[in-house]
């Protein structure tokens, strides 16, 4: 009897992890919406897939969530969507050695609240888990304000 029991609860446990993993908290949604804005769209992406995880220069945690962007050299040649999906375990955005035009997209849905045109604003240094902005030889224009000193 007491066999069952524990097969059930290893049952019930297997289920209930599996439902967690599956349960839409992780960053597909977001992913989705980048991937449609992208100009041209990156090898081995999609635009409705929730195998993401495996583009090419996306990175994931074990909970399914983006941890790194790297779309250095993708050639790409359009604007950033303007307002940028919300990654919120986003450690690396690379965007160098592209020819993106147009402003810097607005971060409403990140986790601290950040906008601006062509400049990294102050909130910046609110993104307490972004470690690396690679943005060099993108046709971005304006200042870099001296706030990064504040995050090392």
């Amino acid at each position: 009897m007491s066999f069952k029991i524990l097969r059930f609860f290893l049952l019930f446990l297997v289920f209930s992890l599996l439902s967690v993993n599956c349960s839409g908290d992780d960053d597909s949604g977001s992913m989705d919406k980048l991937a449609a804005a992208l100009r041209p769209l990156p090898r081995t992406w999609s635009t409705n897939s929730s195998s993401y995880c495996k583009w090419h220069g996306v990175k994931c945690a074990s909970s399914m969530h983006v941890i790194e962007i790297d779309l250095n050299d993708m050639a790409l040649s359009d604007s950033l969507p303007s307002e940028f999906p919300p990654f919120p375990y986003l450690q690396v955005l690379r965007l160098s050695r592209n020819k993106l035009t147009g402003p810097l997209p607005r971060f409403d849905a990140w986790p601290e609240s950040i906008s601006g045109t062509w400049m990294i604003p102050l909130e910046f240094t609110k993104f307490r888990n972004l470690s690396v902005f690679s943005a060099y030889n993108t046709n971005l224009e304006g200042s870099i304000p001296d706030i990064f000193d504040s995050l090392a």
